[in-house]
């Protein structure tokens, strides 16, 4: 099983958009937009302009209950998505906080191999996230 997703920006575009399995998507999504607001938050005044355009593909079926959400919600690969955003965007630090806002598999599918996740906690930091372990 595997999810692979693209993702560019060009000032010569309007708004963002993204593509599922080759369908066009709502990228209004709330956690779309919650994953869009935080990266762009963290890129700060660096962070590329213009409009972003999204490519997600995966092998298996959406919704199969295969942890789809952390191989994008409303589409596969919500870890991939960030990751493939922390690159683009050139975002150093801990992604698994930025997936989690997506869903707990996300946070745990940032890193490979085995994962620890941390509860974490909403009146203090570190909210939840996860850490790579070795075995």
């Amino acid at each position: 099983m595997g999810t692979t997703t693209t993702a560019a920006i060009s000032e010569e575009w309007e708004g963002d958009r993204l593509w599922l399995n080759g369908k066009e998507e709502d990228s209004s999504a709330q956690r779309i937009q919650n994953c869009l607001r935080e990266i762009r938050a963290r890129a700060g005044s660096d962070a590329p302009k213009g409009g972003l355009r999204i490519v997600s593909a995966n092998n298996f079926p959406t919704a199969a209950g295969l942890a789809s959400s952390a191989s994008v919600p409303a589409m596969p690969g919500y870890a991939c998505l960030v990751a493939a955003l922390g690159y683009l965007y050139k975002i150093d630090g801990d992604l698994s906080v930025v997936a989690r806002q997506g869903s707990g598999s996300a946070c745990r599918s940032v890193y490979g191999g085995f994962v620890k996740w941390e509860m974490g906690s909403k009146v203090s930091p570190p909210p939840a996230h996860a850490q790579a372990r070795q075995c």
